[in-house]
């Protein structure tokens, strides 16, 4: 049997798992990206005197404010896939 053709079949066989593996590490990355961003915003602004001007100015229009906590809310859209998640993050004032 002949090794280059061996060698190739297998290549041909694994590469759609590998490029559907890294596309889920790049989706993945991004993902934890923003709820890390979402977290620290929301941290930041409940922390403010004037929480509704530091979101807004932040670009989060999604949010719940009470006496005592802060939620927020984002839709995050895919870097590859185009898929929406939606990320929330609350914090207590």
């Amino acid at each position: 049997m002949n090794r280059n053709g061996q060698s190739l079949v297998l290549f041909v066989l694994f590469l759609p798992i590998l490029i559907i593996l890294l596309i889920g590490i790049i989706e993945l990355g991004n993902i934890l990206i923003n709820q890390k961003e979402l977290n620290s915003i929301t941290k930041l602004c409940s922390k403010n005197n004037d929480p509704i001007k530091c979101l807004s100015s932040n670009n989060i229009n999604n949010y719940q404010l009470t006496n005592d906590s802060l939620t927020t809310t984002k839709e995050v859209f895919g870097i590859i896939m185009k898929s929406k998640t939606k990320l929330t993050s609350s914090y207590q004032i």
